[in-house]
């Protein structure tokens, strides 16, 4: 179950936000049950979304993205994008991959101004 800071089961939880020096990262998901709800229950999916922005003069080279699929939910193959193009789950000539525990996404080079969008899928069991 997707739960908030205080343990409580939740559909839509704030996003996460980090911000270095030049470079934020932003996580969110939102939680869509079979009945068409937001309900964090046994079957529902979650859309994640991971935003990793270059501001001011930077330049990043070799940014990769990897999030680990939390306890209790299982990777839906097959959804893994990076600005909205769709990536394979294997470890390939694609710049995406799911390992069995994570999504790995290499971003390329960052040069301020410029955001990358990776999206990917879980179910909850």
């Amino acid at each position: 179950m997707v739960r908030d800071h205080h343990g409580r089961g939740r559909g839509s939880l704030t996003p996460l936000t980090v911000v270095a020096s030049g470079v934020q990262f932003t996580k969110s998901q939102i939680v869509t049950d079979a009945a068409g709800g937001a309900v964090p229950v046994p079957g529902a999916i979650v859309t994640y979304t991971l935003s990793v922005r270059a501001f001011g003069a930077t330049s990043i080279t070799g940014a990769v993205v990897t999030d680990p699929i939390p306890a209790g939910a299982a990777y839906v193959l097959g959804t893994l994008t990076l600005d909205g193009a769709v990536l394979t789950d294997a470890a390939d000539s694609d710049v995406g991959a799911f390992d069995g525990v994570s999504i790995n996404v290499n971003l390329g080079v960052l040069t301020a101004p410029a955001e990358r969008l990776v999206t990917f899928k879980a179910r909850i069991e």
